[in-house]
């Protein structure tokens, strides 16, 4: 494939509003474009009308794999546009235009007579990580020895990234008329006093990772201006550089009465494989790779694309980051490789 095929390739992929837990017909559009090929797709279910898409050749002791899901954007994003040496679109790089790369890759080694490595694309990598998970219990026993994870990292192999702890935070007050709040119990108060305590608080830091960073991505609460508020809710998204107990000590020491708090997603940070001859550098996300443990596989984080595109309304993923990547997903295959039989 030259980069014109991989684009276009990108580019029917982007259309498809592959949305967490709405990835079937884009799973089934690869199913079908690897079919056309010759390539045996195995779909691996995880879930009603939910599935990941795995091609062997061979017995692939290494592992190409990335997810199909994206995260919400403008209509217009699922529109894919070219201009100015660029793919535009949700997904370009996060991470339609590296499936698209991957499957160029696949066809390269297979043009070299290469064998023993396969495709994996997985759901639900920027929800909960189920796929992953999933897939996980289902390739055991395989014989995958490398995962190679693509994510946009600037075609620098990571040797390292942080993790994700997620919570949903529920407060519960008693609705009043808001001229007469002393007859209520403002749940929105207690849900800001709290956030602000949060983010006010000092968290753990790491010498190779660097800081623990806090989002509140959603706020929600309240009924009308005039009502006292008798619930809120929030989501607050931890990105860690160090064990998960004491952060989720700390959260709960700090929630005000009639407060729950659930964890929605935990993911630890990880330290990952480097790779001679290609820069290294360090995420300051998280990915799949620590939902892929069962496989006892080592991981090397590596892709076309900058992360700062990812999960904007200007999305997108250079032209010449793609040509550099099919070049760098070839040289990380090699290495490993040549690991394998020393």
């Amino acid at each position: 494939m030259d980069i014109s095929q991989i684009v276009s390739l990108a580019s029917d992929l982007i259309r498809f509003r592959s949305l967490s837990g709405q990835e079937e017909e884009v799973t089934e559009f690869l199913a079908a474009f690897f079919r056309a090929r010759g390539w045996r797709a195995e779909l691996l279910p995880v879930e009603e009308k939910r599935a990941n898409l795995f091609v062997a050749f061979g017995k692939p002791e290494i592992v190409f794999t990335t997810h199909t899901d994206v995260v919400p954007g403008p209509e217009s994003l699922f529109n894919p546009t070219v201009r100015d040496g660029r793919l535009y679109g949700r997904g370009a790089c996060d991470t339609k235009g590296i499936i698209a790369t991957m499957v160029a890759v696949a066809e390269l080694l297979l043009a070299k007579g290469v064998t023993d490595f396969g495709l994996l694309f997985v759901v639900g990598e920027e929800l909960d990580g189920i796929g992953a998970q999933r897939a996980a219990e289902q390739l055991a026993g395989r014989g995958i020895r490398y995962l190679i994870n693509g994510e946009p990292t600037e075609c620098q192999v990571m040797r390292a990234h942080k993790g994700g702890l997620d919570f949903h935070i529920t407060c519960r007050g008693t609705a009043c008329h808001s001229g007469y709040p002393e007859l209520g119990d403002d749940a929105n108060l207690r849900l800001l006093r709290l956030l602000g305590e949060i983010l006010a608080a000092s968290w753990p830091t790491d010498p190779l990772l660097g800081v623990t960073t806090v989002n509140c991505g959603v706020v929600k609460g309240g009924v009308a201006g005039n009502i006292i508020s008798p619930r809120a809710e929030a989501r607050v998204l931890f990105r860690t550089v160090s064990p998960h107990a004491g952060i989720k000590e700390a959260v709960e020491r700090l929630l005000p009465p009639l407060t729950e708090v659930k964890v929605m997603y935990d993911v630890p940070p990880v330290r990952l494989t480097e790779i001679q001859g290609i820069q290294s550098g360090i995420a300051a996300y998280c990915t799949d790779i620590p939902n892929f443990a069962p496989l006892h596989a080592e991981c090397v984080l590596y892709g076309p694309g900058t992360i700062h595109a990812a999960h904007t309304d200007d999305e997108y993923i250079e032209l010449k980051d793609i040509e550099q990547a099919v070049v760098g997903y070839d040289h990380i295959f090699h290495r490993l490789k040549e690991s394998l039989h020393r």
